[in-house]
């Protein structure tokens, strides 16, 4: 939290103490900064992805709307939505990981940082979070792939659109300018509120693949009946969630006026 000494007019940032884990006797600030910064690249890197792969299939699937390539991307976003994520995870670990490593080359586990014994430092191997993120987006790309379809229909059918039309101008200026734009806006509200989920999400994905993040922490004080850990766990992912949520409101209203923050 933040404190203001009005007498002296300095600014302080202060956290919660969280005592000492019940398991290992180390702090559970202690412990859960060792393992945020691995679950916030991996949950950061998710988004980029579903963002990248999401929208272009959204959009693509709106402009040929009820078309075959329509009835592919939706077949797949429903299939990808029925897949638990555990089972998602398990394949492509089997899969990818094990019966083509040959192919791809991409360790089934191992941690995003790494300590070099040679070079008495700490290397970033981002092979180690090709298949985390994979396992970890399957649903985001699913949920956002048929949200941005759906928002791109609903804008291609509004009367703005059919006016834009009738002045003149071609389907390319009518798709940037004035339908793009506005389809976004729902878009951006999905991807940023997934960060806490993903967070949540994290934990059996992290177990699976030896990522030592925020998930096996909470993953790990389960087991032991660590509340402690448990405790600090569930106290970062509502922080963090609230403060997204916070965020999301106030962008989307800069991103569209029209839409009022709650």
């Amino acid at each position: 939290m933040f404190t203001i000494d009005v007498f002296s007019g300095s600014l302080h940032l202060k956290y919660p103490y969280l005592g000492r884990s019940s398991h290992d006797r180390r702090g559970v600030n202690d412990l859960i900064w060792d393992g945020l910064p691995e679950t916030l690249v991996l949950v950061f890197s998710t988004l980029l992805f579903t963002g990248l792969i999401g929208i272009p299939l959204g959009i693509l699937a709106a402009r040929s709307r009820n078309g075959l390539i329509d009835r592919v991307v939706r077949m797949l976003n429903a299939f990808g939505l029925a897949v638990p994520s555990f089972v998602a995870t398990m394949f492509l670990a089997w899969s990818i990981g094990y019966l083509m490593h040959g192919v791809f080359g991409l360790p089934v586990t191992g941690n995003l940082f790494t300590y070099d014994v040679y070079a008495q430092e700490e290397r970033l191997v981002l092979a180690h979070l090709i298949l985390p993120m994979l396992a970890l987006s399957v649903r985001p790309i699913s949920v956002s792939t048929q949200l941005m379809r759906n928002s791109m229909v609903e804008v291609l059918d509004e009367s703005y659109i059919r006016t834009a039309r009738a002045k003149g101008l071609s389907e390319h200026q009518v798709f940037l300018k004035h339908a793009l734009i506005n389809a976004m806006a729902p878009m951006l509200g999905a991807l940023t509120g997934w960060v806490a989920s993903l967070m949540a999400g994290a934990m059996f994905v992290e177990f699976v693949f030896g990522f030592k993040g925020i998930g096996t922490l909470l993953l790990s004080a389960i087991e032991h009946q660590d509340f402690p850990v448990i405790t600090g766990v569930t106290l970062l992912i509502v922080t963090v969630y609230v403060v997204t949520d916070e965020f999301t409101k106030v962008f989307l209203w800069k991103f569209n006026p029209s839409i009022k923050a709650a």
